[in-house]
């Protein structure tokens, strides 16, 4: 798991320009890694097994210049290191196959993964791009398998067989990285954007499909278990004179601070959630009806006593009327008591509201 968590890290170094798509960087940072990782190798390999001063030269400069791709990153600079990244390695294959290793090594077979790139890293308006990314990789392979010495150069025909060997490993290394960060990525895309549609905006509380569908499961848990439970419904009074006398914004504070209020006063099983308007949704399941009465008596002055003080500095008075109701055998289903604690909420603001009825 850390090591995974590291991993995560890395591949999610860089900021975008513009608003792109995810897989950019991580597509980028997950290449350049592994062009790190390979440049490292050889360089040991030709400064430590078998001596050769350009060799070891020439996989030392791709190996500064991935770190510093990198590395750029986070300057903003992402649109242009996705665009260099590609071209560099292909150069860095040609001349390795052509100068060093012998297109008996196997090494150009890697150009194969940037045609995942050019789908993977560049968007649709950057056509030309990925058309480029392709054919030059296409050309490039063509080049080293027509071209290029197939032996005789620093590897011998065992060496070469083995260059084979590791170049397949790398590439279902490279393809098996790639699927575990974009999956992973994409899984928290997704449970990202499930939060953000289950959740209220203003509040950071659940929205009313969230805290109904959790008020639904409490309460047939609650019938299967005959366990007692009650509901409650809180509204803001004179909401909408707030909103006229101190403004729009002063409104959004009010409800805000408020949500705020509410979480503290409920214990952790609870469940609260904007029901909509000025409206909130409570469920307290194991509690029955004098409980929850006076807890949300508690609530109600907890929200009375609130100092919440506009741009302007005018204080702004809020109250709220709250409805309660429990499950019983008059409430066969979830609705009917919902519509109990609407009832209560209703009896509340005839009273003259900042009141809390059952």
């Amino acid at each position: 798991m850390c090591s995974y968590n590291l991993l995560e890290r890395l591949l999610n170094q860089g900021e975008l320009e513009t608003d792109v798509d995810f897989g950019d960087k991580y597509t980028v940072n997950l290449v350049l890694m592994l062009v790190m990782l390979v440049d490292l190798s050889l360089m040991l390999f030709f400064s430590l097994g078998r001596p050769d001063l350009l060799a070891c030269f020439s996989y030392f400069i791709s190996f500064v210049f991935s770190i510093w791709f990198f590395f750029v990153n986070r300057s903003k600079w992402l649109r242009w290191v996705r665009i260099a990244t590609p071209f560099l390695v292909i150069v860095q294959i040609v001349f390795s196959c052509f100068f060093l290793l012998g297109s008996g090594s196997g090494l150009q077979w890697l150009l194969v993964m940037f045609s995942s790139y050019s789908f993977l890293s560049f968007q649709r308006n950057e056509r030309a791009w990925q058309a480029s990314t392709i054919v030059s990789s296409f050309l490039a392979f063509v080049l080293c398998e027509l071209y290029a010495p197939r032996s005789g150069l620093l590897l011998d025909k065992s060496e070469q067989v083995v260059s084979v060997i590791l170049v397949f490993v790398y590439s279902l290394l490279a393809f098996g990285l790639a699927v575990q960060a974009l999956v992973g990525r994409l899984f928290r895309v997704n449970m990202k954007l499930r939060e953000l549609a289950e959740r209220d905006v203003l509040t950071g509380l659940p929205n009313r499909r969230k805290v109904l569908n959790e008020a639904l499961a409490i309460f047939n848990e609650a019938l299967e278990s005959s366990s007692a439970c009650s509901f409650a419904i809180i509204d803001f009074d004179h909401f909408k004179r707030v909103n006229d006398s101190y403004g729009h914004e002063a409104g959004d504070l009010v409800l805000q601070k408020g949500a705020e209020a509410m979480s503290i006063c409920l214990r952790k099983h609870d469940k609260i959630g904007r029901y909509g308007g000025e409206e909130f949704v409570i469920i307290m399941p194991n509690t029955d009806g004098s409980e929850a009465m006076s807890k949300m008596e508690l609530l109600r002055a907890s929200i009375e006593s609130l100092n919440i003080v506009s741009s302007h500095g005018i204080r702004i008075p809020v109250t709220v009327s709250i409805g309660v109701a429990s499950m019983s055998k008059e409430t066969a289903i979830f609705e009917d008591v919902l519509a109990l604690a609407d009832k209560a909420l209703y009896k509340a603001k005839k009273a003259g509201r900042n009141k809390v009825f059952r």
